[in-house]
């Protein structure tokens, strides 16, 4: 934002709102904020070399970065810039978001030049390194020279480490909610690519976006959260906040995320995505970090298992040669873990995940009721009954999960194996009786000897519901395979 008259001054001592314009046409005068571009109140500066004068108000101790975007042109138009005294050079300023995709080359949001929205596009955007000021009066002066034959942008802006959460709180406060913009800029997200070391963990959202959610939800007791992230993050303890009320997370959601998240908490669509991951409560709680103490099959060794994300030397360089910049040293991976990845290795754990496999929650609710087991000619038929209860129309995701059978030697059985899923929309109050077909696959397992599928036979469980969680999965019912 540009720095506001109320932190501007022509003296020390208090503040006067402005600065003194010294040279360029229209002066001598008194400038209440220098933001002079083509969607500003002040419009743009004619030709001329111009100068300012006077002092930033720093009301408490901060660090602060100043930003100048302008006109580009000749390297004579750069503004100059001194803080008490001091000359201060400019670059070109950061993105405020890079993805996660490209760890040798990011792909970064651009800022420099100006994106239309908040100030005109377009505009060269150069910024100061971050600066700690103490609470007072700082002297700045400013210079521009705009030589185009035209007229020409220049804003003064600023951000302050604690100043820019002490205003989003009060901006916060009084009001009917306030949302909280969030992403996973400047974290190591957790890729599980070949450059991701096993020592690292389930990554948490930036310290600057964590205290301003913090910040926020303190101000406003209906405190909405959105997410755009690559990847699962940790979001303990702020998930727990008393006032925070909601969570949205858009993924990254491309050029039309902006209108789809408008239109998703404006109530103009109903949100019906259900997760397919498993969101982990603790940066530790994955497969090659959980300390086990299940065993995944006979024999295993307990405790960690580096093997299953990048933990081993790879003795062949070439086999690392497909990325670029090839990793150093070569690494492999060995998914030990046999069937037990995503949802089947928490269940397996009994580890309690933040967000179990397909969850997702909506602007209404529904309930499951009336499961039937049928025995077909090719496999089972589950049959039950979804019904929206709630005042407006929406969709869930019904899910059928089948349990082990009787065991057998060397064979890894999952406590829940999703076997199919129907997506069902329903107006409000509305029921409809859904068949989800198990084929003989569900109820099979892989024989390595035999180097075919095998039936297990016996009796097994069936769930429904819409999440991999007990508290999910409220139908329940037993089926007997027989066995081929």
């Amino acid at each position: 934002f540009p720095v506001p008259s109320s932190e501007l001054s022509t003296v020390s001592g208090h503040v006067d709102h402005g600065l003194s314009r010294t040279s360029g046409p229209g002066s001598p005068r008194r400038d209440p904020q220098v933001d002079f571009t083509a969607v500003s109140r002040a419009g743009r500066l004619a030709p001329g070399d111009y100068s300012w004068s006077g002092y930033v108000y720093v009301p408490r101790a901060d660090t602060y970065t100043f930003r100048f975007q302008y006109t580009p042109g000749s390297p004579t138009q750069q503004p100059s810039f001194t803080l008490d005294g001091q000359s201060q050079s400019l670059s070109a300023a950061k993105s405020f978001y890079c993805g996660q995709y490209y760890p040798s080359s990011p792909v970064c949001v651009p800022v420099n030049p100006t994106n239309p929205g908040y100030t005109e596009g377009g505009l060269t955007n150069e910024e100061t390194g971050a600066m700690k000021l103490s609470r007072g009066f700082h002297s700045v002066s400013i210079g521009f020279r705009n030589d185009s034959g035209a007229p020409a942008s220049l804003r003064f802006a600023y951000s302050r480490a604690r100043g820019d959460l002490i205003d989003a709180a009060r901006a916060a406060r009084r009001k009917a909610a306030a949302i909280v913009f969030v992403n996973d800029n400047g974290v190591k997200t957790l890729n599980q690519d070949a450059y991701t070391p096993p020592t690292q963990g389930v990554a948490g959202l930036p310290a600057a976006d964590r205290a301003l959610i913090a910040a926020v939800a303190k101000a406003n007791r209906r405190t909405i959260v959105v997410m755009n992230t690559a990847d699962p993050v940790g979001v303990e303890p702020w998930i727990r906040m008393r006032h925070v009320k909601a969570v949205l997370e858009m993924w990254n959601a491309g050029s039309e995320g902006g209108t789809s998240t408008a239109r998703l908490l404006l109530g103009r669509a109903n949100p019906s995505g259900h997760t397919v991951i498993t969101w982990p409560r603790r940066a530790g709680d994955t497969l090659w970090q959980h300390r086990e103490r299940r065993r995944l099959y006979p024999g295993e060794r307990l405790g960690v298992h580096p093997e299953r994300l990048n933990g081993l030397p790879d003795h062949s360089q070439a086999n690392c040669s497909s990325y670029i910049p090839a990793p150093s040293p070569c690494t492999k991976t060995i998914f030990s873990q046999g069937i037990f990845s995503g949802y089947r290795y928490y269940d397996r754990q009994r580890l309690a995940p933040e967000v179990p496999f397909g969850f997702g929650l909506s602007y209404t609710k529904f309930r499951f009721s009336g499961l039937g087991v049928r025995r077909s000619r090719a496999g089972v038929d589950v049959t039950f009954s979804v019904s929206n209860t709630g005042r407006r129309a929406g969709a869930d995701v019904a899910q059928v999960y089948v349990g082990p059978g009787p065991s057998r030697r060397g064979v890894q059985q999952a406590v829940h194996a999703l076997a199919g899923f129907a997506r069902v929309t329903l107006g409000p109050g509305r029921t409809r009786r859904v068949t989800i077909h198990l084929g003989a696959r569900s109820f099979q397992y892989w024989n390595e000897l035999g180097q075919r599928w095998k039936t297990n036979p016996g009796r097994r469980t069936i769930w429904v519901g819409d999440a991999d969680a007990r508290s999910h999965l409220p139908l329940r019912a037993t089926v007997r395979i027989g066995g081929r």
